[in-house]
């Protein structure tokens, strides 16, 4: 059964590098403003959020991505290819072997001042993460994961793993046991 969960519109002001309003956007909006900033190579562009100056850089990138602000339908759409995947490239039968298809769900990444960093969508994208909080030494990094906050701690370690957060080597390796 389908039930299509409620999306509030949420707008901010944009304003161009003298500081003029050039209108108060939603995502989408606010998307394909960032698609002209990165095809025109355009700099000084910003918005506000909760008080703070949000500049786009001439890439189309949101330079410091607070928590909370947007990124729902970044998520849906890393579902959705990761979903249209395994229709493009069919997974190979054999009368004894099937090579299948797994569906990772996303995790996003908080750095100390709950300023979005990205979406980790790969063991091998969490493993690299770890690897450089723990070269760096860094602290107070954290994914979010079906609404829980993970921590990273310095020396990459997690201490709490959910069922289903890149789980799916563990589940594999147990099977060879």
């Amino acid at each position: 059964m389908i039930e299509i969960k409620k999306y509030p519109e949420v707008t901010y002001t944009h304003f161009d590098p003298e500081g003029n309003v050039i209108g108060v956007f939603n995502e989408l909006e606010n998307l394909d403003l960032r698609c002209q900033i990165a095809e025109q190579k355009l700099s000084g562009y910003y918005l506000y959020y909760k008080g703070m100056k949000l500049f786009i850089d001439e890439n189309g990138q949101i330079v410091v991505w607070p928590q909370g602000l947007w990124g729902d339908m970044e998520i849906l759409y890393a579902k959705l290819f990761s979903i249209r995947k395994k229709d493009i490239v069919p997974p190979v039968k054999d009368k004894d072997i099937n090579i299948n298809s797994f569906i990772q769900k996303p995790a996003r990444l908080y750095n100390p001042n709950d300023e979005f960093i990205g979406v980790i969508s790969t063991e091998h994208q969490l493993h690299d993460v770890r690897i450089q909080i723990k070269h760096k030494q860094l602290e107070n990094y954290y994914l979010m994961f079906n609404d829980v906050k993970i921590w990273i701690d310095r020396d990459g370690r997690i201490d709490f793993w959910p069922t289903g957060f890149f789980d799916r080597t563990e589940h594999q390796l147990m099977e060879l046991l």
